[in-house]
């Protein structure tokens, strides 16, 4: 079968950033209510409605105040590594451009979730397999430091879902908050992006979740580089519950710096390079 519509949505300028588009955390929120409402298409009911432990997100287009967007859900067999998953494809409805996309890890969902999802099997399309960063759920390697302390929070009633637990879009949040004090550990920190009119921006995004946080829970986020090219950095933020040390979720991110005026990808400067590779190497 094809594709189904599972949500039309708007972008405010409220849910935009410094860098004058959607911020990341909302591409999230509208996927979200999207695998929901596959989800009640499908004739799962409620009760029996499932949150994925791993969604991956690949940004294609920005999105600006004002866009409106849909959101067209599938269920692939093989989701690029052999695992079965469910798609979502965000179209800006204006231009009818691939937004972004959307991979949902659907291993743990059981046999009769899965059947039901199969309703609108289609096959896998190519711009939402994974890039540059691994399919399925992230692996803690726990020969490896777990980075630098770069953010620490508290999970608020708005964050949570009517059962109390944490959504997947405030992480997104925390997400970005964390990664500006990663960026200023390499020195691409508010001075230098003013100076060069430029915006740390995310291409690609991995969330695995490892368990739940809940209301009033305290939590912190340690973050160290993956990897590390001429425009792009891949680096992991660990979500921990501050009061346990156990590990709640983790993202998994590939970024870069982007000319706010062409609005293209820029070389990471040298120096900055450089720094990344030295706590790449010390962290091992």
């Amino acid at each position: 079968m094809a594709p189904v519509e599972s949500l039309r949505g708007y972008v405010n300028t409220w849910d935009c950033d410094e860098n004058d588009h959607l911020n990341v955390q909302f591409y999230f929120r509208f996927f979200e209510d999207a695998s929901a409402h596959f989800q009640s298409l499908c004739g799962v009911p409620a009760g029996a409605r499932r949150r994925p432990t791993v969604r991956h997100v690949r940004y294609h287009r920005e999105l600006r105040a004002n866009d409106s967007i849909r959101i067209e859900s599938l269920f692939a067999t093989d989701a690029g590594s052999g695992r079965p998953g469910v798609v979502h494809m965000m179209y800006a409805t204006g231009c009818g451009t691939l937004a972004a996309t959307c991979l949902e890890d659907c291993d743990g969902f059981g046999e009769a979730l899965r059947a039901a999802l199969v309703r609108h099997e289609a096959a896998m399309p190519d711009s939402a397999l994974p890039r540059s960063l691994a399919p399925g759920p992230a692996v803690l390697d726990k020969d490896t430091a777990a980075g630098q302390v770069t953010l620490r929070s508290r999970v608020r009633a708005g964050d949570c879902g009517p059962d109390g637990v944490i959504e997947d879009w405030p992480f997104v949040g925390r997400n970005s908050d964390a990664a500006a004090h990663f960026w200023d550990l390499v020195g691409i920190d508010r001075r230098w992006l003013d100076r060069h009119g430029r915006g740390r921006v995310a291409v690609e995004m991995k969330l695995t979740r490892l368990g739940d946080l809940r209301h009033g829970d305290l939590m912190h986020v340690t973050s160290r580089p993956l990897a590390v090219a001429r425009s792009t950095v891949s680096f992991e933020n660990r979500f921990v519950a501050s009061d346990t040390g156990k590990v709640a979720a983790v993202i998994q991110l590939t970024a870069l710096t982007m000319n706010l005026t062409t609005r293209r990808a820029e070389p990471l400067p040298d120096e900055t390079r450089a720094m990344i590779e030295a706590r790449i190497a010390g962290a091992r």
